[in-house]
């Protein structure tokens, strides 16, 4: 999406809170189901109802990297798909955790894993939850003052502009129609600034 004026930064901010609504309300739908017994099935798969179990979108195709999916559809009818890795990798556990002997070892260029239970898995879908519920807050907060802090930086980008063409202007060819040098260095150098600047 290209970022044009105000209300293309108010859609973004939209859409991003859209998304996540829609995934909150994927994750908090999805069940975990146990046998009559009330243990786990031997096959992870039958463990989740509105969610699938299947290997991760990396590109690992085998067992030892499963995740649980959700999918559902937009506003605009597009399919969208969320997951939560249902493994962790050996290699980064600590000793004293007594998962790390139930994993695999490094072998070749694959990693270790870990597969998490049922209820571990569970307990992802929370902290998932709990994450969403909170970018959703802070999103409702953004575009509640999306306006007036847009409105604000710009106009101090424009008196900048107005400052700099100014500061420049003696120096200025064409009857001062054509930016100098310098007013094309400074602003090339305002293309150059991002997001980690602001860090």
């Amino acid at each position: 999406m290209s970022i044009r004026n105000y209300e293309d930064v108010r859609k973004k901010l939209e859409n991003q809170l859209e998304l996540d609504r829609l995934q909150l309300s994927l994750w908090k739908n999805v069940k975990i189901l146990k046998k009559k017994d009330g243990t786990d099935f031997a096959n992870p798969s039958k463990s989740f109802e509105n969610a699938d179990w299947n290997i991760s979108p990396s590109k690992l195709n085998d067992s030892l990297h499963p995740c649980l999916y959700v999918s559902g559809r937009d506003k605009r009818g597009c399919l969208q798909e969320f997951w939560i890795n249902a493994y962790l990798f050996t290699d980064e556990m600590k000793d004293s955790d007594e998962r790390k002997a139930k994993g695999t070892e490094n072998w070749h260029c694959v990693r270790g894993t870990y597969i998490l239970t049922p209820d571990e898995v569970r307990a992802e879908i929370l902290h998932r939850i709990a994450s969403l519920e909170d970018r959703i807050c802070n999103l409702e907060k953004q575009l509640e003052i999306s306006e007036t802090v847009y409105n604000k930086f710009f106009d101090s980008v424009y008196e900048a502009l107005h400052n700099l063409k100014n500061d420049c202007l003696s120096l200025r060819r064409d009857y001062g129609k054509s930016p100098t040098s310098l007013e094309y260095g400074i602003l090339e150098a305002l293309q150059n600034i991002t997001s980690y600047d602001m860090r």
